[in-house]
């Protein structure tokens, strides 16, 4: 079974997912092909080759301005990423990628979650907006916003480390390295290559061919993900920081 993204609206529900899967005996997988993202992969490449130092902040945004509704296939409900009950909201439909990112690019573990969400604008029962900060046991901090309220957009990724800083630029292709006190990219790592969420069919194909190796996306790796939905949402409905004990991805 191959799982469009959100697989669950919560940890719970995927944990009992898995449950069931496993009693079953069923291959099962999640299409988080932003996880092959050439942006994001040299946005980890940096962070994990620690380009700009130890990594002090690092900052991901996905803005665009306007319902994303109409996106898929016209026969399908388009209308679920506007209804709450079918998992609707710009948190489980953008959000769930820049968190399942950020576990994926982060060394350390998760720890503390404070998160504000509004809505209302595009969808009326969920949400349009959603930002929070995260906290990790080796000290970084991250930054995951997702807007479907920005006529104008922020960079994608930023990351801020204790030799300086890396920010995307799309339109150059590439992430810039600034290093010392420069107005000009000491370095840069180009993402010019294409988007290769094909990696999760192929490897889907190669699990399926071969019972012993494992998918690309496992369930159990977006566990982490979902618990850092469930902290966002918590967090926004208390207005309180919010513990968690994600685990650590490598």
């Amino acid at each position: 079974v191959l799982s469009e993204k959100p697989v669950s609206r919560s940890a719970a529900e995927l944990r009992r997912t898995i449950a069931t899967i496993k009693k079953c005996g069923v291959l099962f997988t999640v299409y988080h092909n932003r996880r092959f993202d050439s942006d994001f992969l040299a946005a980890k490449r940096i962070v994990r080759q620690k380009m700009v130092g130890e990594v002090v902040l690092f900052e991901g945004r996905w803005h665009l301005y306007g319902s994303a509704a109409g996106f898929g296939v016209k026969e399908y409900n388009q209308k679920w990423r506007e209804t709450k009950r079918f998992g609707g909201g710009i948190l489980l439909d953008l959000g769930v990628h820049m968190l399942d990112q950020l576990n994926q690019l982060a060394p350390g573990r998760p720890t503390q979650v404070f998160s504000t969400m509004a809505g209302g604008i595009w969808a009326k029962d969920c949400d349009d907006f959603a930002s929070g900060m995260i906290r990790f046991d080796d000290g970084m901090t991250a930054v995951i916003e997702v807007s479907g309220l920005s006529k104008v957009k922020l960079p994608r990724y930023r990351i801020t480390g204790t030799r300086g800083i890396a920010v995307s630029n799309p339109e150059k292709k590439r992430m810039e390295i600034y290093v010392g006190d420069t107005s000009k990219p000491t370095k840069t790592v180009s993402f010019a290559s294409p988007n290769t969420g094909v990696e999760v069919y192929r490897s889907f194909v190669a699990a399926i061919k071969n019972r012993r190796k494992a998918p690309a996306v496992t369930p159990e790796s977006v566990v982490a993900t979902m618990q850092l939905i469930d902290a966002y949402v918590e967090s926004a409905r208390t207005g309180r920081s919010v513990a968690i004990r994600g685990p650590r991805l490598k």
